[in-house]
């Protein structure tokens, strides 16, 4: 990582795919409280890192980082590359980047009510919440567009198939570039602002589990037994 970026005192030790598969033993100390441009997030970001031992912990950082990267290697900004590359070349409608959600007709509020009744209490997302979730949680998108994405991404229609083997080399449910892998499929979990987000889709493609809910009770037991009964037949 300190080919690309100054300041992270393991940055010789640190590669991008220990990063990429939540492997490099980096976390933040402290939140980010304010806003901040990209640059000033990636900044702040290792300005407040805490070094620990390189190990499997999710830690989005890392993410963070990895965006920051992006925008220094191309010279654009994560997002413009997102809608570009992804957006844009998949003709998706139901896409973006927060906080243009909040634009959208039919956007879903999360709410943070108790298990017995989550509905109780609308979630109201601070600004520097979404922000400071560069590269990891500021994303929005619908069932039918998140499912074409990962498929897309599984049939090498974004990076080559051969890349995609080479980055996924690690399976068993082990988390590995994005997914936990299972070898002929994988599962995606998520949530952040009070909603849940996860996947469960075969490498073809033709069977899939694609979740959003706006709670953030949704587990990866769940998404994990709603594909297996569907292949079953259940």
């Amino acid at each position: 990582i300190s080919k690309y970026l100054t300041g992270i005192r393991t940055g010789k030790q640190v590669t991008l795919r220990m990063m990429l598969n939540m492997r490099s033993g980096l976390s933040l100390t402290r939140a980010q409280s304010a806003s901040l441009s990209d640059a000033g997030i990636v900044r702040w970001s290792i300005a407040n890192l805490n070094y620990g031992t390189v190990r499997y912990d999710y830690q989005p950082v890392n993410y963070v980082l990895l965006a920051g990267v992006i925008e220094k290697v191309t010279g654009r900004l994560y997002a413009d590359l997102i809608q570009q590359e992804i957006f844009k070349k998949l003709k998706l409608t139901h896409s973006g980047f927060m906080p243009e959600l909040f634009h959208e007709s039919n956007q879903a509020f999360g709410y943070s009510g108790p298990i017995n009744n989550p509905y109780a209490k609308r979630y109201t997302e601070p600004s520097v919440n979404y922000n400071r979730e560069l590269g990891t949680g500021n994303i929005y998108t619908s069932t039918g567009d998140l499912y074409q994405i990962i498929k897309a991404v599984n049939q090498g229609k974004i990076i080559s198939t051969a890349s995609l083997k080479a980055l996924r080399n690690l399976d068993n449910g082990q988390y590995t570039a994005g997914v936990y892998n299972f070898g002929g499929y994988t599962l995606t979990h998520g949530v952040v602002a009070s909603q849940s987000a996860g996947t469960m889709i075969d490498t073809s493609g033709q069977n899939a589990v694609v979740l959003l809910a706006n709670t953030d009770k949704i587990t990866q037991s769940l998404i994990k037994n709603l594909y297996l009964n569907m292949i079953k037949g259940v």
